[in-house]
């Protein structure tokens, strides 16, 4: 350690690490004791980057814009000069402030100019009279709202920030030891500073939804409240976006919800449709209080209302609010549940333990995809006899889930080979960072999304250099590849047999009908259809439906989005109030939900449905069910494991 430190001490003074070490081995030195010289050298840390603040107060007269802004700027001079200070007065008008060390001079003073908030320093000593131990025990304090005026820059460039991060940041740059709970408290107060009080947020809303429907014709943007005008609902839905889902999209919706973050419970809906290249369309969305039936309800009235007399296929999950709701509005018929989340519900069933281990597992989840994706009766037929033959336990589940709602066979509408509600997915991770914003900026940085993703899409469509979308000619190529090894046999008006490995298929090009189902539910020509084609020397491009061409695209994407000018938006005082324009004093002032986030950390997911059972208890005393060891009271101690 002697050696270490007085190499440190002469670096310092003199020479750089190189010399030095050329110096010891000349003299000797063992190379160990070099390397750990070495490393004793370089490791010693710069200065910290509170120090670019050991200016920001300079002397008297010195202004700033409020009183807030010098408190600021205060808290930042002290972590560049690593002391404590205490206020004597700290009003908007009047702030006063001297060094926490006892008998140090060091004081500063400053009064606001007349009836502005502009404050001028009045008073400046800027000496102080410490010795070691006060610079021990009077470093600066690491408080939340100090830290949230440090962490500004941070937080705006990565608003996904997490307490962790903020600790360790503020240990590296400031030298601060910070605590989780006061981390996550200065990011709450920084996203205060940069976006205002979320309670405020709300009381534009009014004025923000009829400045989208006059900036964009057609547009619905309604909003409720209760009796004493707190926030209960929001639906929107752009004009651009109604008219290009009646002009080309598909009669499907995907609709979904995921919980939005912040001091207020809520949820975020959504309802997302496909444009003619597979891709997402978004149609509408909604901040509810909850995902309750009432809400869904309400949501899914208004999305009835935008698409009219059309009759969709709407996919969701087996939210129990969700069976009821779109029952209601759309038809149980209409309802197609997704099979992820149905899958996930029956490994729930078929554990591991049931299932002997991993494999039986495995062959258990096999056994219903093949239920799930058989597209004829014949084939559900087969695949639901392996699966009971397999487990009786599962094949009951499955039939008491409504088959007709997510088996490609029996549902008895076309849903265009859709049976995931992956879209609505999709659209929650486009959202992501947006979600844990205030109802505001959900709505004007959702908007720019869209107005973004409507351009890049319709750009993207002058590249296509066929006739369909370059996903829909990828699931072509397949087809035709596939369609290689077939051989095609010819009959009468475009009907054609196609020869298989394991069966006879029949094709009719008139009709666009193939046994297999898959042309008639996807409306792309399956690998059957695509060797018949092929035989003929047809086009494939003209057996293709026509809500995938280039035409139906145009079509979707014929009107943007059009910008909204916020330039005049009403401004809210520190207390509150809305201060209106002329023309807007008539609008109402929403308050916050009355619902508040509960204590603890959201849940990952929701509860989907009623068809989940809970595992029964079972007691290790008796080995029966309804109980457990510790409310036993007819032990068996024979029984005992």
């Amino acid at each position: 350690m002697d050696i270490c430190r007085c190499e440190m001490d002469s670096i310092a003074s003199t020479s750089t690490p190189s010399e030095h070490l050329s110096e010891h081995l000349t003299d000797g030195v063992p190379t160990s004791t070099i390397g750990y010289m070495s490393r004793c050298a370089v490791s010693q840390s710069g200065p910290l980057e509170s120090t670019v603040w050991g200016n920001a107060l300079h002397s008297t007269g010195q202004t700033f814009a409020s009183a807030e802004e010098f408190r600021k700027i205060l808290y930042k001079f002290s972590l560049a000069h690593n002391f404590r200070y205490k206020w004597t007065r700290n009003a908007p008008n009047a702030l006063s402030t001297y060094c926490a060390v006892e008998g140090c001079p060091w004081q500063i003073k400053a009064r606001a100019i007349r009836s502005t908030p502009i404050v001028r320093v009045t008073t400046f000593n800027n000496v102080h009279s410490h010795n070691a131990q006060d610079l021990i025990t009077m470093a600066p304090m690491s408080k939340a709202k100090g830290i949230a005026a440090i962490l500004e820059d941070e937080v705006r460039q990565d608003p996904d920030l997490t307490p962790p991060k903020i600790r360790s940041e503020v240990k590296r740059k400031y030298g601060m030891n910070v605590s989780y709970k006061q981390a996550w408290r200065a990011k709450e107060k920084t996203k205060m500073n940069i976006r205002g009080d979320v309670s405020h947020t709300y009381k534009l809303l009014p004025w923000l939804c009829n400045r989208l429907k006059d900036s964009n014709p057609g547009t619905i943007a309604e909003w409720t409240c209760d009796a004493d005008l707190n926030f209960k609902q929001l639906f929107i839905a752009y004009g651009c976006s109604i008219n290009g889902f009646l002009l080309g999209c598909r009669p499907i919706i995907a609709v979904d919800s995921s919980f939005l973050s912040g001091p207020y419970r809520g949820a975020l809906y959504s309802a997302t449709a496909f444009n003619a290249d597979d891709e997402m369309y978004p149609l509408a969305f909604g901040i509810l209080s909850s995902e309750n039936y009432e809400d869904w309800l309400w949501f899914l009235q208004h999305l009835k209302g935008l698409i009219g007399s059309l009759k969709v296929t709407i996919i969701s999950d087996r939210h129990n609010a969700l069976l009821e709701s779109v029952g209601e509005v759309f038809g149980s018929e209409n309802h197609s549940h997704c099979f992820t989340h149905l899958k996930e519900n029956f490994g729930k069933q078929a554990t591991r333990k049931n299932m002997g281990g991993k494999k039986g597992k495995e062959d258990a989840l096999r056994l219903l995809n093949a239920v799930a994706y058989a597209r004829l009766e014949e084939d559900y037929d087969i695949a639901m006899a392996n699966l009971a033959s397999f487990s009786s336990h599962l094949s009951k589940w499955v039939e008491e889930t409504g088959p007709e709602h997510w088996a490609m066979s029996k549902f008895p509408n076309k849903r265009w080979d859709k049976i995931t509600s992956n879209l609505a997915e999709s659209f929650n991770s486009w959202v992501r960072k947006e979600r844990h914003h205030s109802v505001i900026d959900f709505v004007h940085e959702h908007r720019n999304k869209l107005g973004t993703l409507l351009h890049k899409h319709a750009e993207e469509m002058k590249n296509w250099k066929q006739p369909v979308g370059p996903n829909i000619e990828k699931k072509l190529l397949e087809n035709i590849s596939r369609s290689l090894s077939t051989v095609v046999y010819p009959y009468m008006s475009n009907k054609f047999l196609v020869k298989t490995g394991n069966a006879d298929i029949s094709v009719d090009l008139l009709a666009r009908e193939c046994t297999c189902q898959y042309w008639q539910m996807s409306g792309i020509p399956c690998e059957h259809a695509c060797a018949a084609i092929r035989s003929m020397g047809d086009k494939v491009y003209s057996y293709v439906d026509e809500c995938y061409l280039v035409s139906t695209q145009q079509r979707i994407y014929n009107d943007g989005l059009k910008p909204v000018n916020t330039h005049d938006m009403p401004s809210i005082d520190s207390d509150g109030n809305v201060q209106y324009n002329v023309d807007d004093c008539t609008l109402v002032s929403l308050d916050p939900p009355t619902t508040r986030r509960p204590a603890g950390r959201p849940r990952e997911r929701r509860i989907e449905s009623n068809h989940i059972k809970k595992r029964p208890l079972h007691c290790s005393l008796c080995l029966e069910e309804g109980h457990n060891r510790g409310t036993c009271k007819n032990p068996n101690p024979g029984a005992q494991r």
